[in-house]
């Protein structure tokens, strides 16, 4: 179990994210998966696997993940706010990046809905 908070809280995130059919819309020609490991909290991690429009998230790390992405929370939590952009990201080398990039670009189509998400769980 997740001794830090970004990994519940970006599983509650994505679990409402899975909930909504325009989410799911936008991803039915979209398969890919991929780990998120939070380097500030002792490298924990949550799995994401979208196949066709369903998205399923769950704490720990799948094994056969197509694109392995490692930052701080922080920085992840400023790139779906989009106050933070990918590419100054990769630039500042705020990010790790393992296996498929072009895979880990399909994580662009969830983005609108995590922001929306986390903005409704945080309030912020």
């Amino acid at each position: 179990m997740a001794k830090g908070k970004a990994v519940p809280l970006w599983l509650a995130v994505l679990d409402k994210v899975a909930q909504e059919k325009e989410a799911q819309e936008a991803l039915k020609d979209v398969s890919f998966s991929m780990v998120i490991v939070f380097t500030d909290e002792d490298n924990e991690s949550l799995s994401l696997v979208i196949d066709k429009g369903k998205s399923t998230s769950f704490e720990g790390e799948i094994p056969d993940y197509q694109a392995k992405v490692s930052y701080r929370s922080d920085v992840f939590r400023d790139l779906v706010t989009e106050k933070l952009s990918p590419m100054k990201a990769i630039q500042k080398k705020m990010i790790t990046i393992d296996g498929d990039l072009a895979a880990l670009l399909n994580l662009v189509y969830l983005m609108p809905y995590m922001k929306k998400n986390y903005e409704l769980l945080t309030g912020k």
